[in-house]
């Protein structure tokens, strides 16, 4: 991965603001790509960094939870893409005869390139936050379909359980048997059967690093393993808290929850697709449950592997 960046092209995960992906060239099965600048989302981007720096034209330079609280504001939230050509869904908005202001999603490809690049598609604002919302509170925050989701992770947990205990169960007893070791060194030289002659002093030495070395990786795998633990009660507590931060307050931080469990949303002329990870939400879970305990909440990973990717469907509403 150095090497290949090394080279100037992309690893993968997911393209980070303001810049696209382009194919370059085909070695072997494998496609290399580098990341270009995207001409629509490079202008958020400048616009977070003057907001940043000089402010919005009323004030001093914004701080970061006010930069945010600006460009939600403004309609720039990201999540929703186009089916057709991958263009961000931006907020555009749109009066009545009545002078009621509409506030819809709509394909930024279709707007900035014309009908040649993209048909574009629009949906209305509150209807697809309340679907997608709605899916995520009531078809995957459930225990049941969590766990399902989890399944394949959950198994594989179980199935290495064995060897973690078989890993412990041999640390421990390397860690016991350089105890006994030094008990016994020390009870010759207390006795005064041996002197602690430089040998001896070497041997105790020797004898310490490996008792220290099997302790320290008991500790390792210990706190691994019980980081990793998913049961049920730590499903059904995480369940409940999201549905509350994704259906509950704020509509801000209703939509920051939501990012944490999404990758995209991608409107289709039938459906609607919810992308994320499974990974996310098993490091979601066990965060949650650290939490509890006093330990730092749960910050979102950006990950590359998409064998932990799931997809959910929803029909689009008429």
């Amino acid at each position: 991965m150095k090497e290949n960046a090394r080279q100037g092209f992309y690893n993968g995960s997911r393209v980070p603001l303001g810049y696209t992906v382009e194919d370059v060239e085909t070695r072997g099965h494998r496609t290399k790509k580098r990341l270009i600048i995207d001409p629509v989302e490079a202008e958020t981007v400048r616009l977070i960094f003057k907001l940043y720096l000089e402010g919005d034209g009323t004030s001093g330079p914004l701080g970061v939870k006010e930069v945010v609280k600006t460009l939600n504001g403004r309609g720039i939230r990201g999540l929703a893409h186009c089916a057709c050509c991958g263009s961000a869904m931006t907020m555009r908005t749109g009066t009545s005869k009545t002078g009621k202001i509409y506030r819809y999603y709509s394909c930024s490809g279709a707007a900035r390139m014309g009908k040649t690049a993209c048909n574009g598609r629009s949906i209305q604002m509150d209807k697809l936050d309340q679907l997608v919302t709605s899916h995520i509170a009531d078809r995957l925050l459930v225990p049941d379909r969590i766990t399902d989701l989890l399944a394949e992770i959950i198994e594989r947990r179980a199935m290495s359980r064995g060897e973690v205990r078989d890993r412990i169960d041999q640390l421990s007893r390397e860690a016991s048997a350089a105890e006994d070791k030094l008990l016994r060194l020390y009870a010759l030289v207390e006795d005064g059967v041996t002197d602690l002659d430089d040998v001896l002093k070497t041997r105790l030495t020797d004898i310490k690093a490996d008792r220290d070395r099997a302790r320290s990786a008991l500790d390792r795998i210990k706190e691994r393993s019980s980081a990793a633990s998913i049961d049920r009660v730590k499903i059904e507590r995480f369940g409940a808290l999201m549905r509350g931060n994704i259906t509950t307050g704020d509509i801000p931080f209703r939509k920051a929850y939501l990012r944490w469990l999404i990758d995209a949303v991608e409107v289709d002329d039938g459906l609607i697709r919810i992308h994320g990870s499974k990974s996310t939400i098993e490091q979601a879970i066990v965060a949650n449950s650290q939490a509890d305990k006093g330990v730092r909440s749960f910050v979102r990973k950006w990950r590359s592997l998409g064998e932990s990717n799931l997809c959910f469907s929803l029909e689009r509403a008429k």
